[in-house]
């Protein structure tokens, strides 16, 4: 009875996944422009950000929440279509729920972001190495 037991919660225990997953908000201005949740894998193209000349001046604001929880370091960087980084915007967090700001006008100011071309918005920590591809956004000048 004890190596059926035994069975049961190793079979069990090895095909368990957590029980929400990984999932991101972006704001601009206190106002959802982004809102995605899921596997990397299951993540569907998705249409960029588009940032005009009236958002220079705001943030934009982003919460990223693991599915196992996660506080420590954390990193954005824009990346061009080539994978080459263009910014990384670093960030030590210590709340579950810490908004990760990034100033509009860095891209808005910026010599290596040109007008209307799309720029990819990549999130890393530890537990994603790799990084992970929130969104495209693109700066209208």
């Amino acid at each position: 009875m004890r190596l059926l037991a035994i069975i049961l919660f190793l079979s069990f225990s090895a095909i368990a996944k957590a029980d929400t997953v990984d999932n991101y908000q972006i704001y601009i201005k206190k106002v959802l422009v982004r809102n995605e949740s899921g596997f990397p894998s299951n993540v569907k193209n998705k249409s960029f950000i588009k940032i005009d000349k009236a958002l220079c001046n705001e943030t934009l604001e982003l919460h990223f929440h693991h599915c196992t929880g996660y506080e420590g370091k954390r990193k954005v960087v824009i990346a061009d279509k080539s994978s080459g980084v263009l910014k990384e915007f670093e960030f030590t967090t210590s709340d579950y729920d810490a908004a990760m700001l990034i100033p509009i006008s860095i891209l808005c100011e910026s010599s290596w972001i040109k007008s209307g071309v799309t720029y990819s918005l990549i999130y890393f920590d530890t537990m994603i190495d790799k990084g992970r591809h929130l969104t495209d956004i693109q700066v209208i000048k």
